[in-house]
């Protein structure tokens, strides 16, 4: 179910019925993350699952095929690299589980993408909104600034600032003191989720 409790706002109170997510007692994505969120909540439920599902699938495939000419892949492999894709762990649990990370990797895709064909601003302005999951770019973002300062492409640097501007603006608009309490989240007990998950952190957290 949905998290009955946003950053910002207290704790379920001992013994009141609640809805979490896996731990925790607060919801552990940056508040922008809900606020983007609100035009799903807005149709029934069937349809937005629906919906979530066909949206994740649609741009973990499609970032997938941006990816594959952004490395300049020619589309004569893409029938492979969407089979392997389609037939991963991530994508079947980011299906099974309704997470938001085939989005992120659209936006990725995307990203990549415009880099190539030097659209700079709009790939940072794709790459900032892949913050609505910001542990799936904690180094892809810095990566990707480090590397525009580098080679002085200010404009991939501005479509960053730009992008997160806007969801750090909209979060902030909604609740002011949302950030303390999440960094608290999600600095606590979240982290204990890392080890449940295939990834090299998880890796490590079982052999040592």
């Amino acid at each position: 179910g949905l998290p009955a409790v946003a950053p910002g706002l207290p704790a379920v109170a001992p013994g009141e019925a609640r809805r979490t997510s896996c731990l925790g007692r607060r919801f552990a994505y940056p508040l922008w993350t809900a606020v983007a969120m609100v035009p799903f909540a807005l149709l029934p439920y069937p349809a937005t699952a629906a919906l979530w599902v066909a949206l994740n699938a649609a741009a973990a495939l499609g970032g997938t095929l941006l990816a594959l000419r952004a490395a300049g892949g020619p589309w004569r492999a893409a029938p492979l690299t969407i089979a392997l894709v389609a037939a991963s762990q991530p994508f079947a649990l980011t299906v099974w589980s309704g997470q938001i990370d085939g989005l992120v990797a659209g936006l990725i895709g995307l990203s990549a993408w415009a880099l190539a064909r030097g659209w700079d601003a709009r790939a940072g302005i794709a790459l900032a909104l892949g913050l609505l999951k910001p542990q799936l770019v904690v180094v892809t973002v810095p990566a990707i600034a480090a590397r525009a300062l580098a080679l002085h492409r200010p404009r991939a640097l501005g479509g960053l600032a730009v992008g997160g501007g806007v969801l750090l603006a909209a979060s902030l608009a909604v609740r002011p003191g949302w950030i303390g309490p999440w960094l608290d989240e999600t600095t606590g007990a979240r982290l204990a989720v890392a080890r449940l998950l295939p990834t090299a952190w998880g890796f490590a957290a079982d052999l040592t």
